[in-house]
């Protein structure tokens, strides 16, 4: 390597290193616990000052969720001082049980029977964290265990059946950017349970500024009159909590279905209800913060996506860094018209679309292979990949260092994506009855990512640039059609932003590497591993 590329890969090995500190850094102070009980897979984070002080958080995961998804509550809570523990559903992360939906509850009993078992939990205080469809285990063990369940958050949730008295003390939390039906289901579950408590909204306006005596008088009334009315909200607020009615809508904004789960203001209005709740120490806020300020000041910030955000680019800069090295005989540039490239790709998310509808005629794609929903996603890029490398006629001839650089691609990827994921908000490592779904995904998507290896191979960046463009846009045009036309696979939708993201990532190291086969290779077995360890085995 060059020295240029040298400094590149140094550097880029530092930011690595830096982001694998900070995310062990936010450990420091904990308990952390990482198990299995009753097949049920556990993780439990409490303080380790804690001696049966702390209030117990059951925190549920939803569908294609994991432990680590959730992992942000669980930080943010036990630095706080709480006991939490979080738990994979059945089919989920490492549990080898397929999913069932009514095995929810059963799933959820079993992490609560193991906090029982927990040093530093004080069993007279239990509360519960929900998201999406974790939310209707939460909340069903909630209602039928109203003496133990002091406080439920629902984070996005699905319907469940609530009423006026159960759960107790219910915070709903909704992202501004949430889909329709999710926000619908809040709206339903808030009207169930009576709605919000009857704790009078206040307006946290700023006084107008005005150099006149009797504006200045005026603005100084009001400032006490909301000084007086905040305080009559406290009051209201800590009687409804104390009877166990207390009800709260919190929208979050900027967040959506996934993003919620990183959002500071969703962690800290958890913490501020359950602090509410069991009477721990909070600190009120001062008359000039904003409406939907965060009651208490953070104990904890969970920045860990962030840092894997770093580490990801240092390990793509590492492996553009040493990419010349491994280019020592490259394939020639194939000669293909424009027009069969793009001909190709505008009739490939058609066929797959009717292949798709076609298939579900005949048998349930929704749990094809044993895992939900991922195998719809590797079918169609199969489909949808083999019309594109149609259209375009011809592949060069695979040569063993093509094969090897595919394998170096892939290695770098799973390392900077998926080894710290593991540790922030994705699980990563196989259990063994996934790998076989992931050598079937890699083979399924192969043909899509060699045939985009063909159409952007030695392109200038402008048009590596076009066909990124493209690519994501027939990717997400197309997975949103067979979503709409295929309900059962609807779940794909939640998926769609990170398509253009992905293909970026992927078209950065095809500039460097320059090798279609290398690129198909790599990237198949990338996106295979991904979706074998995303989707719940059914």
């Amino acid at each position: 390597m060059t020295q240029r590329r040298w400094v590149f890969f140094v550097a880029a090995i530092a930011l690595m290193v830096i982001a694998w500190s900070q995310v062990i850094s936010a450990r420091e102070g904990l308990v952390i616990r990482s198990f299995t009980h009753e097949s049920v897979p556990l993780t439990y984070l409490a303080p380790k000052t804690a001696q049966r002080s702390a209030p117990g958080v059951l925190v549920a995961h939803g569908f294609a969720g994991s432990r680590q998804l959730m992992l942000g509550y669980g930080y943010s809570l036990a630095h706080s001082g709480y006991a939490v523990m979080l738990m994979d559903f059945d089919g989920h992360g490492r549990n080898s049980y397929p999913f069932e939906r009514n095995d929810l509850e059963n799933n959820l009993k079993t992490a609560w029977d193991a906090l029982k078992e927990q040093p530093e939990w004080d069993a007279k205080r239990l509360a519960s964290v929900g998201h999406s469809l974790g939310s209707f285990a939460t909340l069903g063990a909630a209602v039928k265990n109203p003496a133990s369940f002091a406080a439920t958050v629902a984070i996005a949730p699905v319907p469940a059946p609530v009423n006026f008295r159960f759960p107790r003390n219910l915070q709903v939390q909704v992202g501004e950017w949430e889909t329709e039906p999710i926000k619908t289901n809040a709206g339903k579950i808030m009207r169930a349970a009576g709605s919000e408590s009857n704790i009078p909204s206040v307006d946290r306006r700023p006084p107008v500024n005005d150099s006149s005596v009797g504006k200045l008088l005026g603005n100084a009334r009001a400032e006490l009159s909301r000084a007086a009315a905040a305080k009559t909200d406290q009051l209201a607020l800590a009687e409804a909590l104390t009877q166990g009615t207390a009800r709260q809508r919190v929208d979050i904004p900027k967040a959506e279905h996934i993003a919620i789960l990183f959002s500071d203001r969703s962690h800290q209005s958890t913490i501020d209800w359950f602090n509410h709740t069991f009477e721990m120490q909070v600190e009120s806020k001062t008359s000039n913060e904003p409406e939907n300020a965060s009651e208490t000041p953070p104990a904890y910030k969970d920045r860990r996506l962030a840092w894997f955000g770093i580490h990801l680019i240092g390990g793509i800069i590492a492996l553009m860094a040493i990419a010349p090295t491994l280019n020592m005989a490259q394939p020639s540039r194939l000669s293909i018209p424009l027009w069969r490239k793009l001909l190709g790709l505008t009739l490939a998310p058609i066929a797959a679309a009717l292949g798709l509808q076609q298939l579900n005629e005949v048998v349930e794609i929704q749990t094809l292979g044993g895992i939900q929903v991922g195998s719809a996603v590797a079918l169609w890029l199969m489909i949808a990949g083999l019309v594109w490398l149609s259209a375009q006629g011809r592949l060069p001839k695979p040569t063993l260092p093509s094969l090897a650089r595919g394998g170096v691609i892939f290695a770098g990827l799973w390392f900077a994506f998926g080894a710290i994921a593991h540790l922030t908000w994705q699980p990563w490592l196989l259990i063994f009855t996934r790998v076989p779904l992931w050598l079937l995904f890699s083979i399924a998507s192969f043909p899509w990512f060699m045939a985009a290896g063909l159409s952007q191979h030695q392109r200038s960046w402008t048009r590596r640039l076009f066909w990124w463009f493209i690519q994501s846009f027939v990717l997400v045009a197309g997975f949103s059609y067979v979503a709409y036309e295929i309900s059962e696979i609807g779940f794909i939708v939640m998926l769609l932003p990170f398509f253009p993201l992905l293909m970026g990532m992927f078209n950065l190291l095809d500039s460097a590497f320059r090798d279609p086969w290398s690129y198909g290779i790599g990237c198949s077995l990338f996106f295979g591993w991904l979706l074998a360890a995303l989707f719940p085995l059914a």
